[in-house]
Formats: structure tokens, sequence, C-alpha cells
């Protein structure tokens, strides 16, 4: 094997914290190798140490041979002339790596004139290929657009075409489809798989995702704690992997993204009266006028959608960003208001009701966010979040007896009560925004993306609480995704959504396993396997 980058002894650290210790890897040239492991491994150190690009204040020793060249030794200068030339990188957040101010053809142009020294008019017509490369539509006026005019599947095939630009004989995606539909997500790694299939460019894939590594990469790398656990053929570790760790992972993957067979049938709870009744539900917001002389347009976000939840049902509503899903969650508790239709929650109407007629509600349907940190004030100690839904709807009973309680369900430890929410993890964070909902006792649960930015372990022991708390405080569940997998472990029925509406309800089972609308067969096509089944975009 020709390496394209060798990596010995590469030890990464801040002051006397080790972030990476001692990893060793090469990677061939036009071989595509994945990196996996959970957030906090060391993953996205290794590739910004590789890259140069670490924090201040954080040091790399060992090797890094890229070809020839030794770059933890190169001058800066000389660094800058192999980043995005010789080796370049997908980051995980476009908004965060895109320039806001910069329109996205003169950010492809740059890296050309920069490295080739390419006229600007004619870095700008590369530009415009690079972008109608990647499948971006309309790329001469999609060139013209910043960053926040574009959707986040198009900023990431915007980072992609900016990767490829300058023809790299390495390219890093470090976590380039987190967060992204699951349609998009197959179409992202489908340009990844052709494009780096086509020459040889060598892909370093690195991700929590393992069916996405399954797909895309022949070799991979596991990594824990800042050290490499094991390597080798990829279906070779999946099917058998010889490091606990590596076991843990796999046994993390969901069910559905397991094989490409059809799921077997879930049996379904004796179905009780309805808790959440639907019926109709539009709702439109208005869009910015382009001029001030016409009239103001509107959005329709949901769409005449109607649907009900059994008492005691876990119900999952899916479809891709923009579909209406959180907006219809948002309805359902009473944090907003449909133009027209109705919604009714244990028989208490919710549409039109002014907030302060909704205490009623705020006691039987509780909310878990999707972004913990955004819902969970910074200035509070966890106990005094927890408990404030107690204070606010007043709530009788000792509340600090109540708090402890509802920790200790949460599975977190017992000082978690005098501590502040960036003390804690990701999936702690998500524990506490869960127990602040389950405090005055509600009967419905409505969890928006509870686990969507989640490692896939973390991800199982969250979905593992959320069963466990809907048995033990006998709940009704509404669980909203875009992930279909994570959909098919918790919920008994699904309602597929689309441009606003329900285009298919039924038993999570049934709908994947025989889906009777186009939209859906095309959502469970998407999903990636652990069986090396990647995806084709439709």
């Amino acid at each position: 094997m020709n390496p394209v980058l060798t990596v010995e002894d590469l030890c990464v650290r801040a002051g006397r914290t080790v972030l990476v210790d001692g990893v060793s890897f090469r990677i061939g040239r036009g071989e595509r190798v994945g990196l996996i492991g959970e957030s906090g491994s060391g993953k996205t150190m290794t590739a910004l140490a590789v890259m140069g690009l670490l924090p201040e204040g954080v040091e790399a020793s060992g090797r890094v041979l890229f070809g020839d060249s030794e770059l933890l030794s190169l001058p800066e200068a000389e660094l800058c002339t192999v980043r995005g030339n010789g080796i370049s990188m997908v980051f995980q957040e476009p908004m965060t790596a895109l320039n806001p101010l910069m329109r996205v053809g003169n950010q492809i142009a740059e890296a050309l004139t920069v490295h080739h020294g390419i006229p600007r008019s004619e870095a700008w017509v590369r530009a415009t290929e690079a972008l109608a490369r990647v499948g971006i539509p309309d790329p001469e006026r999609r060139a013209r657009a910043f960053p926040h005019e574009l959707s986040g599947g198009q900023r990431q095939r915007v980072m992609i075409a900016m990767a490829i630009a300058c023809g790299p004989d390495l390219v890093i995606a470090d976590e380039p489809t987190t967060a992204l539909d699951v349609t998009v997500q197959a179409q992202v790694l489908a340009l990844l798989d052709d494009l780096v299939g086509s020459g040889e460019t060598a892909l370093w894939l690195i991700t929590h995702d393992l069916p996405v590594v399954a797909g895309m990469c022949r070799r991979v790398l596991v990594m824990h704690d800042g050290r490499l656990v094991e390597e080798g053929e990829t279906s070779q570790v999946f099917s058998s992997p010889k490091d606990g760790y590596t076991a843990s992972l796999v046994a993390s993957v969901p069910a559905l993204s397991r094989t490409a067979d059809p799921p077997p049938p879930k049996p379904l709870p004796a179905s009780g009266d309805p808790l959440v009744v639907v019926s109709d539900v539009t709702r439109t917001f208005p869009l910015p006028r382009r001029h001030l002389t016409e009239s103001r347009p509107r959005v329709t976000a949901v769409d005449g959608v109607s649907f009900q939840v059994a008492s005691g049902e876990s119900f999952g509503i899916v479809g891709e960003s923009g579909s209406g899903k959180s907006t219809l969650a948002r309805m359902i508790v009473g944090l907003d208001h449909p133009d027209s239709g109705r919604i009714e929650v244990a028989g208490i109407p919710v549409a039109g009701r002014r907030d302060r007629e909704l205490t009623g509600l705020r006691r039987i349907a509780q909310m878990v966010f999707q972004d913990p940190m955004g819902s969970l004030d910074p200035r509070m100690k966890v106990g005094d979040v927890v408990a404030e839904p107690l204070r606010a709807l007043r709530v009788d009973g000792d509340h600090r007896a109540r708090v402890r309680e509802l920790l200790e369900a949460v599975a977190l430890p017992a000082d978690a009560a005098d501590r502040y929410a960036h003390e804690f993890s990701g999936g702690q964070r998500q524990r506490i925004a869960i127990a602040r909902a389950l405090a005055p006792r509600p009967r419905l649960l409505v969890a928006d993306e509870p686990v969507s930015a989640l490692d896939m372990t973390i991800q199982t022991q969250v979905l593992e609480l959320l069963a466990e708390l809907k048995e033990r405080f006998e709940l009704t569940m509404v669980f909203i995704s875009h992930d279909l997998s994570v959909v098919y472990e918790v919920c008994d029925r699904v309602a597929v959504m689309k441009d606003g509406r329900v285009v298919e309800v039924g038993p999570v089972a049934d709908v994947y396993a025989r889906p009777s609308h186009p939209y859906t067969a095309g959502l469970v096509g998407a999903i990636p396997r652990l069986d090396g089944t990647l995806p084709r975009a439709g």
C-alpha cells in the first residue's frame, strides 16, 4: 500500500490532559478508511492535529507524514499550501465553517485562486462547475447565495465542493451527515462515494454512525478514550469485534439499521381511549416581503393534519426537516396555535386558548426539546431546573423530595441537583430535560428529536430510559424524529409527514415493511445498514 497519510505515535495534550494517546495508522492512496468512536474519544482532535488546526493551548507530538512531508514540524506558511490543496476537510457544521459574509461561490473560488493561481473570473466559473458536480440545482444562482440562504444539505454540499475543488489527495470528512435528514444523508454519502471512487483521492470518514462506515469504508479504526482499540476490515470488525468497546458500539445500532430485511411485526398495546385528538389542523407563517407594496406571502407548515393518539400509546411522527413535525408538536402542547382545526389533549381544547388558560394542559402535557442546552437555564442549578415546573404550576408537595426521586429515576448522580447543566455530558443533559418534563406528573410526553445529536450508545441509553419511564409513570408519548430507525425502536404507530401533510399512518412494522406511499418508501430505502448496504439517493 502506497500511503498518502502516515500517523505514528500521535499524542495530543491540553496541558497535562492527554486527549490523543499514541495513535498510529496509515491511509493508502485512493483508500476509504472510517474512524469511529463516541464523542470525546479523540476522533476530531486527531484530524485537527493532522491538519495543524488544533486550538490554542493544545499541542501535538509524534509524526504525521503526508507523502514525504512531516506536517507537525512544517512552518505555518508551508502548511497553508497543503490545506485545501493536498488535504482538505469537510467539517461537521457547515454554518460554522463557512464565512457568513461571503457568497459561497467566492469561498470556493478563493481556494482555487490561492492554491492554483487561477484568475478570479476563471475561478468563479470553476466554482460553479464544482457546485454542479455536487448536485446543487441552478449552480450559477446558488453560487451568488450566502450560506444562510441554503438548506443544511446544500451547505454540506458546498463544503464538499470546496473540499474537492483543488483535487486533493486526501479528503477528511468529520461527521459530514450528523443531524441531516435520512434522504439528504443518503445524497451526501452517495456524492462522497462517487467523488472519491472515481480517482486516487483517499477518504478518511470520521463518524459515530457505524452503518454509514459499513457502507462507505473498507477499513475501520475504532477509538476510545484517545486510543485506537481496534482496526481492520470493516465487515470483519463489525461482525466479530475483538474489543469489548467495539462490541458495545455494534450492539447499540438500532435493529432497523442492521440489515435490509423487513422488520418483524411488533405487538401493539391494547388500544385505550384517545388522549390526543388532532383534527384538520393547519398552520401558516408569514414570509418576508420582497417589496413593501406587495402583500406578505405565507408558507404552510402544517396542512390539514388529522390523527389520534390513544392513552398509553407511543406514537411516532417522522419526516424530513421542514415537513411540519416540530410545529405540530408545539401546537399539541400549546406553545403555538393553529390557524384552523381542533386539538384536544385529555378533553382539554388547546387551539385558540390563551396561555393563562392552559395551566391544566401544562400539568397533563410536557415537552422534551431537541437541544437540552438551549432549553435548560445555564444560571440555574439542576435541582432548581427540575423543580421549576412544580413552582410555576403551583404543584403541592415536597419539591425537594420530588427532585431527588426524578434524578434517581433518570439515573443521575445524587449530587446532580447542586451542579449546573454545563457540567454534564450531552446525554446527561437530556436526562435532566426528561426529569424536568416529568416533574408535574404529566400523562403526555412530547419528545422532539430528543436523541438526534447523541452518540449511538448514549442514544440507546436514552431510548431505553424513555421506554422504562413510560411504563413506570404510565405515560403516553408522541415521539418526533427524522431517524426512522429510532422511531421503530420506541413507537407503536407512526405518522409520516411530507410538506405539512400526513401521507401515511399505521403500525410501525407495517408502515416500514409495506409502505403505501412512495415518500415513505424513499425514507425507508435511505436508511444505511450495518451489513454494508449503502443507500442511494433517488
